[in-house]
């Protein structure tokens, strides 16, 4: 482990989640907001390790300093070589449990493991793996915003900051220095384009919930293929300002362009893209596919290219408690990883970096030995998100939300069949009456996680984000 000192500053935590977001209102939203936590100076492995860890790729690409040293574990043979194209791969919000979760899902399914287990294995050849700390300027709990500051910028900001330092300085994000070096560039992500993390890596914004000005920023600095979710803030007027753009809103529109020429800006929800769980199939892409589309574009750079892939509704979910939804989400993203480690392999000057930006309510198997064996399949029993199975709940006024009805609702979402005394445990905690130990977790979401944890085995620790240091691995040239 490579380990930096930095110093830290006072900051006052925020409640884990915000009003307009809050399970207990039963709706449909974008997901659980994010939360930062008071903290003081320490040590650990950091996301400038990372910047170091892809030194090679940096010098090459022409686009980071160098000057940075990581020493992590290495399987496989040893492989080098010039770096032409970085693929930088995200899972937002991934506690590391949530990685042996979606192995056991794949596992039980399919009796094979995921790609990401594969490649720390060294199964596609050399790999190197690490554990990453993951504080911001001002707490060990990071948000999305200060954490992708520092993949962007090399630096630390504050929580709720976009590539804006303590200073108040806003150095240049990674894909404007990437595209100013020649270098094509690509964002893939199943949140809204103007979130946090996708857009890290082309605005500068005092918060990160700017979306307007983060909107305008990203099609002024635009990346060459754009893809996720995000409609809402990119008009019509405001994509056309990209010369020659190609605007699709489907999967079909997507594979009718996956060999074009020019700009590509895909925007297929509203607001974030569908969880995997509740994904229509037949008109949203899923990840993997983005994924091959934006490498086919991307490939053809005369200089080579840097692509952020993003599986974003992995923190959503963890946020919601919701155990299928991360394992869902975290095994489509695995999709993703398989498509980006082939493409390595056919391609030998390109680089994958696999990591997550910070944990978020460590969410894991607890039942020893046989108990947990058995209790696992439960939780794949499910159907819809606990996003979907709010919205329906939403749709009852207060005297439809029954017993039975609140009862048959969530044994359609999740498979399970909750007895009347919890049911009604849901109810009151919708009603806000306090039914958990924990306040925080005192809500629709929170208390569900926790009944169907006494059926599963897989419970969480909070509803937030945590400070756990955090899994990278590398693949490809330069590692």
């Amino acid at each position: 482990m490579c380990n930096d000192r930095r110093i830290m500053t006072d900051h006052t935590p925020t409640d884990p989640v915000p009003d307009d977001q809050t399970p207990e209102r039963v709706e449909a939203s974008g997901g659980a907001g994010e939360a930062g936590a008071s903290g003081g100076a320490k040590r650990g492995v950091t996301r400038r390790t990372f910047l170091g860890a892809a030194a090679a790729a940096a010098a090459s690409l022409g686009v980071l300093g160098t000057g940075f040293r990581v020493r992590a574990q290495t399987a496989g043979a040893a492989r080098t070589g010039k770096v032409r194209n970085l693929i930088l791969l995200i899972t937002d919000g991934m506690s590391p449990g949530v990685l042996t979760l979606a192995e056991m899902a794949k596992q039980h399914r399919s009796g094979t493991s995921t790609h990401w287990v594969r490649l720390m294995r060294g199964e596609y050849g050399s790999s190197s793996s690490c554990l990453m700390e993951t504080g911001s300027a001002n707490g060990p709990v990071t948000d999305s915003g200060a954490a992708v500051t520092a993949f962007s910028v090399g630096r630390r900001a504050n929580n709720g900051a976009l590539c804006v330092l303590p200073d108040g300085s806003e150095p240049e994000p990674l894909f404007v220095r990437a595209k100013s070096a020649g270098l094509a560039t690509g964002l893939v992500t199943t949140t809204h384009l103007a979130n946090a993390t996708p857009a890290g890596f082309l605005a500068n914004a005092t918060s990160r919930n700017m979306y307007p000005l983060i909107a305008e920023q990203m099609v002024e600095r635009y990346a060459d293929v754009m893809l996720g979710g995000g409609r809402q803030s990119f008009t019509e007027e405001l994509a056309a300002r990209i010369q020659g753009v190609k605007v699709v809103h489907d999967r079909s529109g997507l594979r009718l362009h996956r060999s074009g020429e020019g700009p590509l800006l895909g925007l297929f929800t509203n607001d974030h893209m569908n969880y995997e769980l509740d994904r229509p199939k037949e008109t949203e892409p899923s990840l993997a596919e983005m994924t091959s589309v934006a490498l086919e574009r991307l490939e053809r750079s005369a200089r080579g290219f840097a692509l952020m892939i993003e599986g974003g509704r992995v923190d959503h979910a963890a946020h919601a408690n919701d155990a299928l939804g991360v394992i869902e989400d975290q095994l489509a993203f695995d999709d993703a990883v398989g498509v980006s480690v082939e493409f390595a392999r056919r391609n030998p000057g390109t680089m994958v970096v696999v990591t997550t930006d910070h944990g978020n309510a460590n969410p894991s198997q607890t039942f020893y030995a046989r108990e947990g064996e058995r209790a696992f399949p439960n939780v794949l029993l499910g159907r819809k998100s606990f996003e979907a199975l709010s919205s329906e709940i939403g749709t009852l006024t207060e005297s439809e939300r029954t017993v039975e009805a609140v009862g048959r609702l969530v044994r359609e979402a999740t498979g399970i069949a909750l007895p009347e005394d919890e049911v009604e445990m849901l109810r009151q905690a919708m009603r806000k009456q306090r039914v958990h130990p924990f306040p925080r977790m005192s809500n629709f979401w929170g208390v569900l996680g926790c009944l169907l944890a006494e059926r599963t085995g897989i419970s969480f620790s909070c509803m937030t984000h945590t400070s756990d240091p955090v899994p990278l691995t590398m693949f490809g040239a330069g590692d």
